[in-house]
């Protein structure tokens, strides 16, 4: 097998994105170029190649590497295999049984193709996309209510991470194109309720060092971080001067509670002090109650005259010390206007707190004006507080910012330094934009990236196909960042369409891409092809849509806690384990859904998801299996219906008259299909997108 051989120095020098005039020139169009940010000439197309002929080049620069190599390809995919692998990549889940058998039994040339366009188009394809870029920029699943302890993201939670993950999907809906919809990830501004890009620079929490890192990763390809305490150790031009160069991009960003939640915040206080008193009270009636009361009486009466507690019941001696000062704030406000919350009952207070409780993890994020005087206070404050993140954030503020590896950018009044970059990061002189965002797609559909990890250009890890990155990063300029056309080019192409099975007694190496991958189904993935395989997404669509989505996150919470694994990897980089398989094999969530719906038992429901969750003691509707036992009486059918259902395809001769065989040792009842399908779906072949 041949290797490449690059200059340890080359690819640093290839990946230095603009040259010092180039940086000077976009700081002066910048002003003049305000009004006409975002118009389509800035991405107007500038050949008239059709897709089709962008695949052809890119399958001939992998089949011209397999020729070289010696190494035949792998026989292309059947239509099931195809189907099944197509729906999870664009939709992220499996086609029904009424959809492969209308795939299967078309005899057009072009289906493929076709199947391609329709699933551009739908709905779902915008649903999953948006999905996907959620989990890519905040390293967190969107279907989450709460993400768990060490994951960070608390502000694209709940209310934030709704209008987050709504705006993603109105960008894909309208296809809008890709440099455009980074322009505004990168400098919006506002509230995350009301402006939901801003939902990406709030997942950092105003750290700028974490959120140069993170823009560096998803947009230039590059990991940065390293270079944040010393010189970059393997890269030699990677100086820390550079990586804080990038930071102060963003050291004037500020990430802040919205209003609401001051008040969220007052009435919370003023529930727990009730609760506490309410609890102190009973603890006191309690002792009464006991032998030698009356003594002990005298001794508390004594004691509250004493000042130890006030006609609230609380403790004035320090017992509530930590809550005291926001009561006394409570009560300041109250003087001017506002609510006494001391006052208001435990129902109303309870009443106020759940209608302000979608404010809890909304922020705003805003941009501080820099100028020499407030870097100066900064520094003065830092003489009287030691707040290492504030003298941080001061010293970032005082340094110019420096695009990476290029010039720097000083401040332009009226103009954010949050928008300077996001110029500079889209611009079409950039070489890192457009190959950053083909590798991350080619790395999507194929299994692994032209650079791999997606994320990680340097010198040391040259590209396995650059001829790759070349022709999709030139088109995917020349054609105005059309997110849309990307995949269209590499879903048609021979490369992805290739079977997952070899003949060959051994693997070729994976970055031939001689074959396609077997993939681990991501937990997305597994929660939505379980639900529709099990016919449980039938029985939710039958609810509101408000039924739903509750139903839907709370169940998708399990999903996330028992397959994610505990050192917060993206979930793709992730191949199971023995948790994984013990909640296929026990999972209350499978057994319902195998068992026709059957009502769960009260002591196992409130072990699978808290008593508070009680709209899971609804007896579901009949079930996928119920009716298919119900409807069908061959044996034959019931099991080609299944595989169906669970692989995407028909099963073989011998696999259909093993699985006959199998229910009527079974007994051929209802629990012998139990069993059977549970097999099924606890299987690799249904676990991997292949």
């Amino acid at each position: 097998m041949s290797t490449q051989v690059h200059s340890s120095k080359s690819l640093p020098r290839v990946l230095r994105l603009l040259p010092t005039a180039f940086a000077a020139l976009v700081l002066v169009g910048l002003v003049a170029s305000l009004a006409g940010i975002g118009n389509a000439e800035e991405t107007t197309p500038t050949t008239s190649e059709g897709w089709q002929g962008v695949t052809a080049r890119l399958d001939a620069v992998i089949e011209a590497r397999l020729a070289e190599e010696g190494v035949k390809p792998a026989a292309r995919s059947s239509d099931s295999e195809f189907l099944r692998r197509l729906y999870l990549d664009l939709l992220g889940t499996v086609p029904t049984p009424d959809e492969v058998a209308t795939f299967t039994a078309d005899a057009s040339e072009d289906k493929r193709a076709a199947k391609i366009e329709e699933l551009l188009k739908s709905d779902s394809y915008d649903e999953h996309q948006a999905s996907f870029w959620f989990r890519t920029l905040t390293g967190l699943s969107v279907h989450q209510r709460r993400q768990r302890e060490g994951q960070g993201g608390r502000y694209v939670t709940g209310e934030g991470g709704k209008r987050f993950h709504e705006w993603l999907s109105t960008q894909v809906a309208a296809n809008r194109p890709y440099n455009e919809m980074v322009q505004d990830l990168i400098s919006a501004s506002g509230r995350t309720d009301e402006n939901g890009a801003t939902g990406y620079i709030a997942r950092w929490e105003s750290n700028a060092n974490n959120t140069a890192g993170a823009v560096a990763r998803h947009f230039l390809g590059v990991q940065i971080q390293c270079a944040q305490c010393h010189d970059h150790i393997y890269e030699p031009d990677w100086k820390q001067s550079d990586f804080r160069g990038m930071a102060a991009f963003f050291a004037t960003t500020r990430v802040q509670r919205v209003p609401e939640y001051n008040q969220l915040r007052r009435l919370r206080d003023a529930s727990n002090k009730k609760k506490a008193a309410a609890k102190q009270a009973a603890s006191k009636g309690r002792e009464l109650k006991r032998p030698g009361a009356d003594a002990m009486g005298e001794g508390m009466d004594g004691g509250m005259e004493g000042g130890g507690m006030d006609a609230g019941g609380m403790d004035a001696g320090g017992m509530e010390g930590k809550d005291a000062p926001a009561t006394q704030k409570g009560k300041q406000r109250g003087r001017k206007g506002g609510t006494d919350y001391s006052k208001m009952s435990a129902a109303e207070l309870a009443q106020a707190m759940q209608e302000l409780r979608k404010y809890a993890n909304l922020v705003t994020v805003s941009e501080q004006r820099v100028n020499p005087r407030q870097a100066k206070r900064f520094m003065e404050r830092l003489k009287k507080n030691k707040n290492p993140q504030v003298a941080e954030r001061a010293q970032l503020m005082a340094q110019t910012p420096k695009f990476w590896m290029g010039a720097e950018a000083a401040d332009v009044a009226g103009i954010s330094r949050r928008y300077l970059l996001g110029r500079w990061v889209t611009s079409d002189e950039n070489p890192y934009f457009a190959r950053t965002l083909a590798n991350r797609m080619w790395g999507h559909f194929m299994g692994r990236g032209i650079v791999d990890p997606i994320d990680d250009f340097n010198s040391f890890q040259p590209p396995s196909h650059p001829e790759i990155l070349e022709i999709l990063g030139a088109d995917f300029k020349a054609h105005g960042y059309d997110l849309r056309r990307v995949h269209r080019i590499l879903l048609n192409s021979e490369t992805y369409q290739r079977s997952s099975r070899w003949e060959g007694e051994e693997e070729p190496d994976a970055l031939l891409f001689a074959k396609a991958p077997v993939r681990p189904l991501n937990t997305e993935q597994l929660y939505f092809a379980m639900t529709r395989a099990t016919g449980l997404e039938t029985n939710l669509n039958r609810v509101s849509r408000r039924q739903q989505q509750a139903i839907q996150q709370a169940i998708f919470s399990v999903f996330t806690f028992v397959f994610d694994d505990d050192e917060g990897k993206a979930e793709e980089d992730f191949s199971g384990s023995i948790p994984q398989g013990l909640f296929l094999m026990n999972g209350e969530l499978l057994q319902r859904a195998l068992s026709g719906g059957r009502e769960m038992p009260a002591a196992k429901q409130a072990k699978f998801r808290g008593r508070k969750n009680r709209r899971f003691r609804q007896k579901p509707p009949q079930s996928m299996l119920e009716g298919l036992l119900r409807n069908e009486t061959s044996d034959a059918a019931r099991v080609r219906h299944l595989y169906l259902r669970a692989y995407g395809r028909a099963p073989s001769t011998d696999e259909r008259k093993g699985a006959v065989a199998f229910v009527k040792a079974q007994g051929g009842g209802a629990k012998a299909y139990e069993d059977f399908f549970w097999a099924l779906l606890n299987s690799a072949e249904f676990m991997t997108n292949h």
